[in-house]
C-alpha cells in the first residue's frame, strides 16, 4: 500500500509537450479516478499519515499542480471544484507579482483559495536550489514570504522544490 500523487503543470497547451497534459487526457484521469472509487486525499493529509506512521489505502491518490499557469485556472481548476476533489497548486511568486502572461493573477489566486483550492510555496524566483548559494536560497525564500503576505495574508505551510531538486544541504 502507498500512495500515489498526479503532478501537473499546463493543460491542453501543446506548445508545451513536456509540461502539458491535453484536456483529454487529463479527462480521462479525473473519469478513472472516480469511476474506480479510488481514494483522493489532500496533501496536508498525507503528510498526517506518513507522520503518524499509519498507512495507506491501496487505491489512494492526490493531486498538486506546479507553477500556476493560466491553463490551470481555466480548464483544470473548474474539474477539480465542480468534482470536489482536493488539488494544491505551488506558487513562485515572482512570476505573478509581475503579472506575467500565460500565468493566475493574484486575484485568480485568491478566488482559487476561496473556492477551496489548497497552494504552497515554490520559490521565489523558482532558482535550481542545489545549484544555488545557502544565503541566496534563504533570500529567495523571504522575498517569496513577503509577496504571500502581502498578496495572501499568509505563507502556505507545503513547499514544492522547484524541478523537484535538492540536496541535504538545501534541506
Amino acid at each position: 500500500p502507498g500512495i500515489s500523487v498526479f503532478m501537473y503543470h499546463r493543460f491542453g497547451e501543446d506548445k508545451y509537450p513536456s509540461t502539458n497534459v491535453t484536456e483529454k487526457q487529463f479527462q480521462s484521469h479525473i473519469n478513472y479516478v472516480l469511476n474506480n472509487e479510488i481514494k483522493i486525499m489532500k496533501l496536508e493529509e498525507i503528510i498526517k499519515t506518513l507522520d503518524a506512521n499509519k498507512k495507506f489505502d491501496e487505491k489512494a491518490i492526490a493531486f498538486s499542480v506546479d507553477d500556476a499557469y493560466s491553463s490551470f485556472y481555466k480548464i483544470a481548476w473548474p474539474v477539480f471544484r465542480e468534482n470536489d476533489i482536493p488539488v494544491t497548486l505551488f506558487i513562485s511568486t515572482d512570476i505573478i507579482d509581475k503579472k506575467t502572461k500565460g500565468y493566475m493573477s493574484w486575484s485568480d489566486i485568491r478566488q482559487f483559495i476561496d473556492e477551496g483550492g489548497s497552494v504552497g510555496q515554490h520559490t521565489s524566483t523558482h532558482l535550481h536550489m542545489p545549484l544555488s548559494k545557502m544565503d541566496d536560497i534563504k533570500k529567495d525564500i523571504l522575498n517569496s514570504h513577503k509577496s504571500w503576505i502581502k498578496n495572501i495574508g499568509f505563507i502556505p505551510n507545503l513547499f514544492a522544490y522547484p524541478y523537484g531538486e535538492t540536496s541535504n544541504q538545501v534541506i
